[in-house]
């Protein structure tokens, strides 16, 4: 287990035989947005890609990547192009875990903490379900922890900070043209460094929750009424997103979260309060008993846990730890913030991407508590 555990190339391997081997009992499955990204495709390989991907009245440029690879995989393998794609998705998702991995014996240099968080990775069901689907969510995963374990690093270790900005740059753009939540993220990244460089100097909390909350308010007015939005961009795609909202939604296709029709801005807010929330929720009426059961079974202990990790590293002595930990809670609210004023999935598909956060302060949280239990001190650095 040492030996594994320390081996990024032995992680990757592992995960990748067993998440194949489970992908391998599937189907190969295209969505309602796999099909749009293969119409991309299609354009693509019939040279009317900047027609596709040019328009500003759709997001189609926050997806390139995708129909690109969709377009490759098709020209390997013609009739057997989703197979390739569910081995990208594996592929990726074995990144994401040796990433993980890394990431938590970076911070916690902590044995016990990186084999719990192999564990809770490899145990989710909200991560394995989605190796057959032909969907972005297992590379956008992957490209997303790349960001954050680079800005991390970066945290943790004393290193120049040029080299690292180009690759978070570099990065970014991948995350940008691969999924519409990447947008979030440059804003994320750039207010972390800050805050990272110049701990003394910014208030984050504080600024954060204030331009988020007048970003909701602005977000409400615009919906309470689209006639108010100034600009042909993007117009379509908020129009409906706003026609939704006003049918009372919350998670899309769960009646169950629905409100009563909004009348005024307030009531847009009080949606967009409720879809933040929900964000993180794990049950619900329209899910099998079982899959409830598996839900209560991982998540309970993964957010029990995770509270704990994030008391403890935020509360205790060591200056890098502590950063880390805010950085984690900063980037969970960020991604939870954005699908409150765009979209929540009824599967609640757009929380894999921060699953490796949640699993981080687990880990902390666990290793914490694993110290206590043996009366052994938290290393020190």
């Amino acid at each position: 287990m040492r030996r594994l555990l320390f081996s990024n190339l032995a992680v990757f391997l592992l995960t990748a035989i067993f998440f194949g081997a489970i992908a391998a009992t599937m189907t190969p499955t295209l969505s309602r947005d796999s099909r749009f990204y293969l119409r991309l495709s299609d354009a693509i390989m019939g040279g009317n890609a900047a027609t596709a991907f040019g328009t500003t009245e759709h997001a189609s440029w926050t997806v390139i990547v995708i129909p690109l690879l969709i377009s490759g995989a098709r020209l390997i393998a013609p009739e057997r192009w989703p197979v390739v794609m569910v081995i990208l998705n594996v592929l990726c998702g074995a990144l994401t875990a040796a990433l993980m991995v890394w990431l938590v014996r970076l911070v916690t240099r902590s044995l016990f903490a990186a084999a719990v968080a192999l564990l809770f990775y490899v145990t989710a069901y909200d991560v394995v379900a989605w190796l057959k689907f032909v969907l972005t969510d297992m590379l956008f995963s992957a490209l997303a922890l790349a960001t954050f374990a680079v800005l991390v690093r970066g945290i943790v270790r004393d290193e120049p900070a040029a080299r690292r900005r180009v690759q978070l740059a570099i990065l970014l753009a991948l995350c940008f043209i691969t999924r519409p939540a990447g947008v979030i993220l440059i804003p994320l990244v750039i207010f972390i460094e800050m805050a990272a460089s110049y701990p003394k100097r910014v208030a984050p909390w504080a600024f954060v929750i204030a331009a988020a909350v007048v970003a909701l308010l602005v977000r409400a007015y615009f919906f309470d009424d689209m006639s108010r939005w100034p600009f042909d961009f993007m117009r379509p795609k908020l129009e409906e997103y706003a026609a939704r909202e006003d049918t009372g939604e919350v998670v899309w296709n769960r009646t169950d979260t629905f409100h009563a029709t909004p009348q005024s801005i307030g009531d847009h807010v009080l949606i967009e309060a409720d879809r933040f929330v929900r964000f993180f929720q794990f049950t619900t009426p329209g899910f099998s008993r079982a899959h409830n059961l598996v839900n209560i079974a991982y998540y309970v202990p993964l957010y029990l846990f995770g509270i704990l990790g994030a008391v403890f590293g935020w509360r205790r002595g060591d200056a890098r730890l502590r950063i880390v930990v805010q950085a984690t809670l900063l980037w969970l609210a960020a991604v939870a913030w954005f699908h409150a004023i765009t979209i929540l999935d009824y599967d609640w598909r757009y929380r894999l991407p921060v699953m490796p956060q949640l699993i981080l302060l687990a880990a902390i949280g666990a290793s914490a508590l694993f110290a206590r239990l043996r009366r052994q001190p938290w290393p020190e650095r």
